[in-house]
C-alpha cells in the first residue's frame, strides 16, 4: 500500500490521506510533480507521483489534488520500465505541465 498525506502548514497535522493498492516499492524511487499550482482561478491544483508498482514492479502514474487529496487519474500503468521522469516547463490546456 502506498500513502500520501497532506499537512496543515502552521499546525502540522494531517488534513487528508490518499492510501493507494501497490504503493511505491521502497528500493526504487518515487518521483512528485506539481503540474499546476492554487494560483490558477478557476482550476484545481494538480499534483503526479510517478512510482514502480511494489507487487508488479511496473512504473505507475497517480494524479491527484493536493489541496483535498482526490485522485483525478490514475494509477496508470507504463507498458515498460524507463530509467527517468521530467516535468517539461511549457505548458498545454488549463496550465497543465506535463511529465515525460
Amino acid at each position: 500500500m502506498g500513502k500520501v498525506v497532506g499537512l496543515d502548514s502552521k499546525s502540522g497535522r494531517t488534513v487528508w490521506k490518499l492510501v493507494f493498492p501497490g504503493g511505491p516499492s521502497s528500493d526504487l524511487e518515487t518521483k512528485l510533480f506539481v503540474q499546476r499550482g492554487p494560483s490558477h482561478f478557476g482550476l484545481d491544483a494538480r499534483c503526479a507521483l510517478v512510482y514502480s508498482n511494489s507487487r508488479t514492479g511496473i512504473p505507475e502514474l497517480l494524479t491527484f489534488n493536493p489541496m483535498d487529496g482526490s485522485v483525478v487519474s490514475g494509477p496508470r500503468q507504463f507498458g515498460s520500465d524507463f530509467t527517468q521522469a521530467v516535468m517539461i516547463h511549457h505548458t498545454i490546456e488549463d496550465h497543465i505541465k506535463c511529465v515525460q
